[in-house]
């Protein structure tokens, strides 16, 4: 307080408030003190901040995801994916594509894992580029540096549900 009047507070270096209604002052204080001390800021909305959170988990799913297909690590990539997730494959009779929906974690993510064992066989250099889908997460996935996959991911109570993977090069424009 050092010199001010006595409804005066010195919060930081260089910074004083004014204290008028003690409920509103000390909710300032707070946030302020906060804010130096900790780098929280109260204007963001409850929504805004558990969106963000939703973006950084699902970063993580997208990384792990990509990670363990690409390390051939089945038990973890199993552990991302719902027990009866299902994967739907577009190479519009172009590409190569799974023909049926593929159902199972144990059995996407055998598909998963074989894929990227097969790109390391022929030395395909792999190089995933994570988007937003139409609302949801994914990947573009480059083959020796040509757009060949659009994966989009279906994410449900923290587990991969679904996931889309348009392979038809007359669909893939559409991606970039």
């Amino acid at each position: 307080r050092g010199g001010e009047s006595s409804n005066m507070w010195r919060v930081s270096p260089g910074l004083v408030v004014k204290v008028t209604v003690p409920t509103v002052a000390l909710a300032l204080v707070l946030s302020i003190v906060a804010s130096h001390l900790f780098g929280i800021f109260f204007t963001r909305s409850h929504e805004e901040i558990s969106t963000r959170r939703a973006e950084r988990f699902t970063q993580a799913v997208l990384a792990a995801f990509n990670s363990h297909a690409r390390d051939g690590s089945l038990a973890q990539l199993t552990g991302l994916l719902s027990g009866n997730v299902e994967l739907y494959a577009d190479g519009g009779g172009k590409a190569e594509a799974s023909a049926d929906v593929l159902c199972g974690a144990e059995t996407v993510g055998a598909f998963f894992v074989d894929v990227f064992k097969k790109y390391a066989a022929r030395g395909v250099a792999i190089r995933p580029l994570p988007r937003w889908f139409n609302g949801l997460p994914g990947l573009l996935v480059f083959e020796d540096d040509q757009l060949a996959t659009a994966l989009t991911l279906e994410i449900d109570q923290g587990r991969i549900r679904r996931i889309f993977a348009v392979r038809n090069p007359d669909k893939l424009g559409a991606f970039i």
